[in-house]
């Protein structure tokens, strides 16, 4: 009998969207526009469950499975403002910033940081960390396939997946803006062209209220744990992407400290449910 597929990935996709489905029909400030959202991404769940398993049937057009797993998370990124404008819930910085003062103290990491090291050379590297970070889990998914463990491509994509998709259910129901509009931006010697690049993309497709956890750090960790695991000859290079989204998300004023542990915790939670399904675990 042949092994069963593991379907982590579509899961985890499709629980998001029935569960941000349920508040853009049911939610107190429900429109026509936010059902017909809500009807498009079940269709896109039984989609990607029926893609999953006509590739299964037809492996020389198994390659076809990956291809909208980035549209799907860009458009489903996109739609969180949306869920957040049907919830219209006030958004929870104070908190935030509170848990920030009764860890540092007078400190706000988020501010301090860049004023103590203002090194365009650093801002720039981490930076460059930081825009890039969507590509860590499909680097690591096409070292897997590459090797011949579709299998472990397929942990892989769940581990990082569920990052995602825990973190933005979370950012729904704990609205958080982040420094990066609240504080002043970054001195003007630190305005490089990776920091530029950043902010109009930022600009033009950033949520408003998806602060807590960083989702940044929550796919880049759990990435760099999965790579510990499956990758460990590249981990070095994981390991320094993975610190340089970190750190970019305090330095650059876009995260508090504390979504950045929470990421990181998440991310920890999300990389070992699917480690501890790895087949070649003693």
């Amino acid at each position: 009998m042949e092994a069963r597929t593991f379907r982590g990935g579509e899961a985890w996709l499709a629980a998001f969207w029935l569960f941000s489905s349920a508040i853009l029909i049911f939610g107190p400030h429900s429109s026509a526009a936010s059902i017909q959202l809500a009807l498009l991404q079940l269709v896109a769940a039984a989609f990607l469950f029926m893609l999953s398993s006509w590739c299964d049937r037809h492996p020389d057009h198994g390659w076809l499975f990956w291809v909208p797993w980035a549209p799907f998370f860009f458009w489903t990124y996109g739609n969180i403002d949306k869920v957040h404008q049907v919830l219209d819930w006030p958004t929870l910085d104070a908190m935030v910033q509170g848990w920030e003062h009764s860890i540092w103290g007078s400190i706000k990491p988020a501010l301090d940081w860049s004023l103590n090291w203002p090194w365009l050379w650093f801002s720039e590297a981490i930076h460059l960390c930081y825009i890039t970070y969507y590509g860590m889990a499909p680097f690591l998914i096409i070292r897997l396939l590459r090797k011949d463990r579709p299998d472990l491509a397929r942990l892989a994509l769940a581990g990082a997946v569920s990052s995602l998709v825990c973190c933005y259910a979370i950012n729904i129901l704990v609205p958080v803006r982040g420094p990066r509009p609240l504080y002043p931006p970054l001195a003007d010697g630190l305005h490089g062209p990776i920091w530029t690049i950043c902010h109009a993309a930022l600009k033009k497709g950033a949520a408003g209220a998806a602060a807590f956890p960083s989702g940044h750090t929550s796919l880049s960790m759990a990435t760099a744990f999965m790579a510990w695991r499956w990758d460990r000859k590249l981990f070095p290079f994981y390991g320094l992407w993975a610190a340089g989204v970190v750190s970019a998300t305090i330095y650059g004023r876009f995260h508090y400290s504390v979504d950045v542990m929470a990421g990181t915790l998440l991310a920890a939670f999300c990389a070992g449910l699917v480690i501890f399904r790895d087949p070649d675990r003693q």
